[in-house]
């Protein structure tokens, strides 16, 4: 019984390395991308539509994006 315990703790500390390690590379690859368009245009652009039914409405709030932005670590520019 305790060889199984044993195994379930290696096999999270596996995955959780392997979620650690992939965070890192979508954070070091996401550097490299180019800056986006300001979301108004990004918006018109592919034709999309916030709809209040689906509270999709917040993403044209640029105070709520701003605090959306700041509260998930993300630096917010507005151009």
């Amino acid at each position: 019984m305790e060889a199984h315990h044993v195994f379930r703790t290696s096999a999270t500390t596996k995955t959780h390395r392997s979620l650690v390690n992939q965070l890192h590379l979508m954070t070091t690859n996401f550097s490299r991308l180019p800056p986006l368009p300001p979301l108004r245009d990004f918006i018109h652009m592919y034709r999309l539509r916030a709809k209040k039914v689906l509270s999709q409405n917040y993403l044209m709030d640029m105070n709520l994006t701003r605090k959306v932005c700041m509260s998930a670590g993300v630096e917010f520019r507005e151009e």
